[in-house]
């Protein structure tokens, strides 16, 4: 009598090699179904992953920026009454009566900034806090390096007729606005600072004349 060897299997069994199926019977075999389904399973995840992080991406750079507050800080408001005058020569004829907003505008920025002359000019209802446009102007260009602080000035110098005092024309504009924003659309900063009071000479002329 031929006895079998005896193999000990994975199971922790021992069984006779006579009783051992070939190994192509144990292995399952993969069909070219499974293979496909795992292939397009793995493409679909892939696509939905790069999707997603391309749509996230496309969100992010489109998101509406905040604006920036912090960048430029001013400084130290003042407020007077200033008239517009033609220049004929030898004398002015002063046209027209208006307001000079002047104060110092800090960079606390690392890099060197500039304020653009067609910046956007608001004002705020002191009761309500509603923006509304502004007939202040910035006069320049101003350019401010990193660290650095730079007297900029808002004017509107021909807003009242000449026959007004400055106070009453400052009244007439200002008296109800809280605050005075300046928006640079283009570097998404913004500058905001409280209108001061104002009284102006006792005789109501303009404390300085502008000829621009």
């Amino acid at each position: 009598m031929i006895v079998s060897p005896i193999v000990r299997v994975d199971n922790g069994r021992y069984v006779a090699t006579d009783r051992l199926l070939p190994m192509e019977q144990i292995a399952p075999r993969t069909s070219w179904k499974v293979v496909a389904v795992r292939a397009a399973m793995w493409g679909l995840g892939f696509g939905l992953g790069v999707g997603t992080i391309l749509a996230l991406s496309i969100w992010f750079m489109d998101r509406p920026k905040s604006w920036n507050t912090r960048a430029l800080t001013p400084h130290n408001v003042k407020v007077a009454g200033i008239g517009h005058a033609k220049d004929l020569g030898s004398t002015f004829d002063v046209d027209g009566i208006g307001t000079s907003f002047s104060f110092d505008l800090e960079n606390t920025t690392s890099e060197d900034l500039t304020l653009p002359k067609d910046v956007k000019v608001m004002q705020s209802d002191k009761s309500s806090g509603s923006l509304a446009d502004s007939s202040l102007l910035v006069q320049k260009e101003y350019f401010i390096p990193a660290k650095h602080t730079v007297a900029v000035t808002l004017q509107n110098a021909n807003e009242c007729v000449k026959t007004m005092k400055t106070d009453e024309c400052f009244d007439a504009i200002f008296k109800g606005v809280g605050e005075i924003v300046i928006f640079d659309q283009s570097a998404k900063r913004e500058i905001r600072f409280a209108v001061p009071s104002y009284k102006g000479r006792k005789d109501g002329a303009p404390d300085f004349i502008s000829t621009d």
